[in-house]
Formats: C-alpha cells, structure tokens, sequence
C-alpha cells in the first residue's frame, strides 16, 4: 500500500519509477563496498514519480538545506504543494499561487561540511483526501494545521526553487492504516496469548493484511477511545508449572509491521531477570561509545528483521 524510496539502492536515477520534469537532479552515493550506504537526491526544479492522474495521497519527504537563504522546496501533487519556505521560516500550503495554510518553523540550513554525515533534516507530509488535506511535519510527523482544497488529480513527486537534498520519499494510500500493536505470545504449555490489538470504532479492517481502513475522514486518533502510551502495559498469563534447571520455549509473534521486542521480564516468587534487546536509543549510544571512546570503526548488528525500525532513520547519522 505504499512506496518508499531512501535512494539507497542505485547511484543513477531509476527511470522507470521517475522522470525530471525540469531541472536537474541526481544521486549523491559514496564510494563504498556497503551495498546500500547513506544517500541522497539532490537538485533543484521538478522530480516527479512516474504516471499521473494520482488523487487521494499521503505524500511524506525529509529535506535538508545548504547555502544561502531563499526559496520553497516541497512535495506536491497536480496543483497542491507543500513547501518549506526559509524566507519566511513557515511550512506552507499552497493550491496553484493560492496560499491555503501555514505553520511556523525553524527551517535550518545545515554547514557544507555536514550535509553528508550530520544533516539538519525537516520531515513533511500531507493528507489529500477529496477537498481535504492535513499537513503534518516532524519526525513524529505532528499535525500541524488542516485546510480545504478545491479536489482534483496530477502527477506527485518534489519541487524545490533552490539546490536541496532529499533522503525520503514515501507515497501511501491517503485512507488506510498500519497498526503496530498486536503481538502473539506462545507459552511454555502451549497456551496463546493475543494481546496488544486497540479496539476501533468507525473503521473497516483488511484481516489479511493487518491494516484499516477509516470509514471517514478523521484521524486515527479519533477511532480509538484507548490511548497509546509509552509506558509499560503488564498482563500475566495464568499460572505455569516450570521445573528448576528446565529449558523453555517462549515464542513471540508480530502480526502487525513496526513491531519489535525490546526488552523480556522473566519473573517467579523469588524476583526477576530482564533481557534487553537494542532499539534506536541504545544503538546510537554505543555507536558513540564505539566512536570516541574506544575508538573504533563501527558496530556490528547480530541479526535482522525485529529490530526497532527507527534505527534505519538513525544510521545515516552514525555514518
């Protein structure tokens, strides 16, 4: 349901998935043996996804700037634009030359000598549904205002006045959701734990692929009444029999993306032992640790496929 794009996966500019409308662009990859190191578009003028006539979207970019001061640079679709304006330090929504809404932002400009390693990034996105749009911005991607267009179709991609780099590019379905919540737990005797799914109200669910659909047009937010928190949530199975010195199964299964385990509490009358699993936090720290203090080239990641998916936002900053 979605295309995502860290144009990590080739030094040219694949065709058959883009064309330059004006301007002149390019792939920006390094000299290396990795297969997919830290990458970036870069240019100015139009960088259009191929084929057009899209209509609802959920269009989302990071951006990062050098050089002087001056010029929008965004993501848009037919006549609908979203723009970081550094003149005027505001994230913009535009239909045609008609300004529809604004936010204001610090956009910064980050030094020449960074751009590639420590770039200061701005992520923006919006909603298009019919006469519709939310503008999102952040890494939390926040909502930051809603505004009301007159509803049409185009081609979608990127717009920049001035020379910018580009790192993301994700187009998905403007109505449909990804939870990341429901987890299956198998026990030492066999019996199943389902836990972790949010009830909803107002949506319809695709029980193949673990997603919904919003019967209207709302947030996620307002489907749910249960809030989502950072906090640890604590559910305990019933009672089982384990014999000191035993081994024991414990399978935990995702049935939503997103989802990893980051730390297992095994507990008995006499106390409890925690097992840690590595999520952005950690990796970044002993990164650092690795880099400055031990002097060390780099880490290594034992395994893949459960680990927390912000780390591939991260690594670019660790390069």
């Amino acid at each position: 349901m979605a295309f995502y794009d860290d144009f990590r996966d080739t030094a040219v500019i694949n065709t058959n998935f883009y064309s330059i409308v004006s301007g002149s662009w390019a792939i920006w990859r390094p000299e290396t043996e990795l297969s997919r190191p830290y990458s970036q578009l870069e240019g100015s003028g139009d960088f259009a996804l191929a084929g057009g006539g899209y209509g609802d979207v959920n269009l989302r970019a990071r951006f990062a700037f050098v050089g002087g001061a001056g010029g929008k640079t965004g993501i848009y679709r037919g006549d609908v634009s979203l723009v970081l304006n550094h003149a005027t330090q505001a994230l913009e929504l535009y239909q045609g030359s008609t300004l529809k809404g604004s936010f204001a932002m610090d956009i910064n400009i980050t030094p020449d000598d960074q751009i590639r390693t420590a770039p200061l990034q701005h992520t923006i996105e919006m909603r298009i549904r019919g006469s519709s749009v939310r503008v999102y911005s952040g890494s939390a991607r926040t909502l930051r205002f809603q505004a009301t267009i007159t509803p049409g179709t185009g081609g979608i991609g990127i717009r920049s006045e001035r020379h910018c780099k580009c790192d993301l590019l994700r187009l998905g379905d403007a109505w449909y959701y990804e939870p990341s919540e429901r987890l299956e737990i198998t026990l030492p005797d066999s019996t199943t734990l389902d836990v972790g799914r949010i009830s909803r109200t107002g949506v319809t669910w695709d029980s193949e692929f673990q997603m919904f659909r919003v019967d209207s047009d709302i947030e996620e937010s307002e489907t749910r009444t249960e809030s989502i928190s950072a906090e640890f949530d604590f559910m305990h199975s019933n009672e089982l029999n384990l014999v000191c010195g035993g081994d024991y199964t414990v399978t935990v299964k995702a049935h939503d993306i997103n989802i990893w385990l980051g730390r297992l509490f095994l507990g008995d009358a006499d106390g409890f032992s925690l097992l840690y699993y590595t999520d952005v936090d950690s990796l970044v720290y002993f990164a650092n640790q690795a880099a400055y203090r031990w002097g060390l080239r780099g880490l290594a990641i034992w395994s893949l496929g459960q680990e927390d998916l912000r780390i591939w936002e991260a690594l670019p900053r660790l390069a």
